[in-house]
């Protein structure tokens, strides 16, 4: 399963409902998350997905919202 798929489904699960996105989706500017779905997103990523998401930073300034720094994460 390619990455975006993957990511497509763990937002599916989060959010209850179909979502479609690309590389330049923004998560939050594009109203797929709201802060509390945001907090289950980046847990079910580490859990899912095995990735480690820095905790002492701000994730919106530092673009953690963007599916290519998602992307980056995983790869």
């Amino acid at each position: 399963m390619d990455k975006i798929k993957q990511l497509e489904e763990i937002l599916k699960s989060v959010c209850n409902k179909e979502v479609s996105i690309t590389e330049q989706t923004d998560l939050i500017e594009d109203k797929i998350l709201d802060s509390l779905d945001s907090m289950v997103f980046f847990m079910h990523l580490e859990e899912k997905l095995g990735i480690s998401v820095p905790e002492d930073i701000d994730l919106k300034a530092e673009g953690y919202y963007k599916v290519k720094k998602i992307l980056s994460l995983i790869e």
